[in-house]
């Protein structure tokens, strides 16, 4: 009988599908949307459905409700939403046995032994046990102070490491996490300024569990990230150790070698002494109650693999094979499931892909300062959509190096577009490359520093609207007069009324900030996704910005993100690209071996080093994740084709 479900309303195809195997019930395009009843036991063995011309979304609700309703008791246990090992304990460990654990080296090894022998993915074939110990307060590394770890760089042909203050040292460490069942989770979500001169912390939920030779002890894994101070290098590791409920622990072993980031990759590793303050956390019911939901909302996922099974012509390897150089991750969302690729690393595949940090760079143009600026249109009109620069950014009316006139007449929405009519390079990205904006903008981590630099450096070239030139500093403009227009925290009412409705997992409500007080958010990169945010992201643009049945992004705004409103966008690198409102229009019909005609637009997300959320016509979202360098997506386009065919649904011209 069914025990918990979940019903979600979302963009999708046309089919009806009962798993069994999967636990889930699908119905496809029932008024406009999909209806997902997911639960966590198995299907009854026999389910009458009626014929799709007579279902309708509440009808299915009910069914759930009452199929729900005959369960033999609803469990607020862990159990019920939380996965849960049956293992017997022989877990296979190749590394960091107990012996280990308490020794005083640590090579660089396999990242499948910071696990309990599966992804996560694939847990129900993990021999792990549940554990018997439970971890309840803090862990603290080396004292709370900074730790000197084993280290070396490997980036290709750029080294770095002298251009850093202290990379060889891991940040203080002194965190508070809650256990629930075999879920061990962090108080601190998000990112987590340390002070360190190069790292901040990224923590994330991760697992507890037994294995028959750890003589009583427990095992913890934690994920993390430690990312590049005041930029969005985003370097993921995972730290493990042995606990008992007296407090005893095991060294921690620690390794980072997993990267999106294109200057600098290298290792970091080793063992650390660390103690297990034992004490209740605060606020640790509602901690297990919000990681319950967050694990609730993700949506129903699949490895990549089985898109083969489903669509035999499907060439999976071919899918994200532009980025095969750097590949972090990727993955398709199709007809409701999420089929995602492993995460990789130079150290095997990240067991906890899941929940791995990803960078945004500039898809944080569309998802932060654009997404924003279409939720205070939809609530407040044009006065939003067309609020003028100088209105709200006195830095931008004028001065003794800069005249008035640069900024006068340019709107938000202008400078979203990258349309201001400022601009040194006519060439679409050309501006962006130069050394002055690296040293004068990227480098610089104070508002008064970024905003003169954004106000100033560009002298006016041509008619605002009517020219695009590519500059992270202009996103940087519209969001500092967008703040300034709600006279508060823009990216907290964005966070409030758009991510956590949306389901956006905890490491999206936070974003680098300039580092003086009130510190202001980046607004062109900064933010970190997991791969489920992701293609949240890109559905909700689909869904025109309605989520949950409201509509919270402006209707018109979003159509023309999608290339369905007036406004098609200004030619961008090339004739065969367009932007607008944050959002890159490709024409696929432009390709050697296109799949489509010409005039077959598609829409997609793009971020610095071979980072996209792809919109595809056919309604199949693509994300990948790379620090290849390369932004190209048609192993994708030709893929994904095969499933459905995608160009006459977008329409020629």
């Amino acid at each position: 009988m069914f025990g918990r479900f979940r019903i979600l309303f979302l963009s999708s195809g046309s089919i009806l599908d009962l798993d069994k195997k999967e636990n889930s019930m699908r119905i496809y395009n029932i008024d406009k949307g999909l209806v997902v009843c997911q639960a966590t036991s198995s299907l009854p063995d026999k389910v009458s459905v009626l014929p799709r011309q007579y279902v309708k979304p509440v009808l299915f609700a009910v069914l759930c409700i009452l199929m729900s309703s005959v369960a033999t008791g609803i469990s607020s246990a862990p159990n019920a939403v939380l996965h849960t090992f049956t293992g017997d304990g022989n877990v296979p460990r190749i590394a960091l046995s107990l012996d280990e654990l308490n020794g005083s080296e640590l090579p660089v090894i396999d990242f499948s032994a910071y696990s309990h022998g599966e992804p996560e993915i694939y847990a129900d074939k993990s021999h792990a046990a549940e554990p018997s110990n439970t971890f309840r307060g803090r862990l603290v590394l080396n004292d709370g102070r900074d730790t000197p770890l084993n280290f070396r760089e490997i980036s290709r042909g750029k080294p770095q490491a002298s251009s850093f203050g202290d990379p060889k040292t891991l940040p203080g460490f002194d965190f508070e996490f809650v256990q629930v069942g075999s879920h061990i989770i962090p108080k601190v979500r998000g990112l987590h300024v340390t002070g360190h001169p190069d790292w901040n912390y990224i923590l994330e939920p991760g697992r507890v569990w037994n294995e028959s030779r750890d003589q009583g002890y427990s095992r913890a894994a934690i994920p993390f990230a430690l990312q590049e101070n005041q930029a969005n290098c985003t370097h993921n590791g995972i730290l493990t150790f042995l606990f008992k409920n007296d407090g005893s622990m095991s060294n921690v072993a620690l390794q980072v070698g997993g990267e999106t980031c294109v200057y600098f990759q290298y290792e970091l590793w080793g063992l650390v002494a660390a103690t297990y303050v034992q004490g209740t956390v605060e606020g640790e019911e509602s901690l297990v109650e919000n990681y319950k939901s967050e694990v609730l909302n993700r949506l129903p996922s699949k490895p990549i693999a089985e898109l083969n099974k489903l669509y035999p012509n499907v060439v999976v390897s071919n899918i994200a094979i532009e980025q095969a150089a750097g590949e972090t991750t990727h993955g398709v969302f199709y007809q409701g499931v999420h089929y995602s690729a492993p995460c990789r690393t130079r150290n095997g595949d990240y067991p906890f892909c899941e929940v791995m940090g990803l960078p945004s760079y500039s898809t944080a143009k569309t998802a932060v300062a654009n997404f924003a600026h279409a939720l205070l249109t939809q609530q407040n009109g044009d006065s939003a959509r067309y609020m003028k620069v100088t209105d709200y950014v006195s830095e931008c009316q004028g001065g003794s190096s800069m005249p008035a006139s640069n900024w006068s007449e340019v709107n938000v929405e202008q400078a979203l577009d990258m349309a201001t009519g400022n601009y040194r390079q006519s060439a679409g990205e050309r501006d962006e490359d130069s050394a002055p904006v690296l040293e004068d903008f990227f480098l610089k981590y104070s508002h008064a520093a970024k905003i003169e630099h954004a106000c100033e450096y560009y002298p006016r070239r041509s008619v605002p609207g009517a020219h695009f030139a590519y500059h992270s500093s202009d996103t940087y403009v519209a969001g500092v007069a967008m703040d300034n227009y709600t006279r508060g925290d823009l990216f907290k009412k964005l966070v409030t009324e758009v991510y956590k409705p949306l389901h956006l997992s905890p490491a999206a409500y936070t974003t680098v900030r300039t580092q003086e007080l009130p510190t202001q958010p980046f607004w062109s990169h900064g933010m970190n996704w997991h791969a489920d945010d992701m293609i949240k992201l890109g559905l909700l643009i689909n869904q025109r910005g309605v989520i949950e049945g409201k509509q919270v992004l402006d209707g018109a705004i979003m159509d023309d993100m999608l290339g369905k409103g007036e406004d098609l966008g200004l030619p961008a690198t090339s004739s065969g690209t367009r932007y607008l409102n944050g959002v890159w229009r490709y024409d696929m019909g432009q390709r050697p071996q296109a799949v489509c005609p010409p005039g077959s637009w598609v829409s997609y997300l793009s971020g610095y080093g071979g980072i996209a959320v792809v919109l595809f016509p056919n309604g199949a979202v693509y994300y990948n994740v790379s620090d290849s360098q390369v932004h190209d997506f048609a192993g994708a386009e030709a893929e994904l084709n095969k499933i459905s065919k995608m160009c006459p649904k977008f329409g020629h011209t």
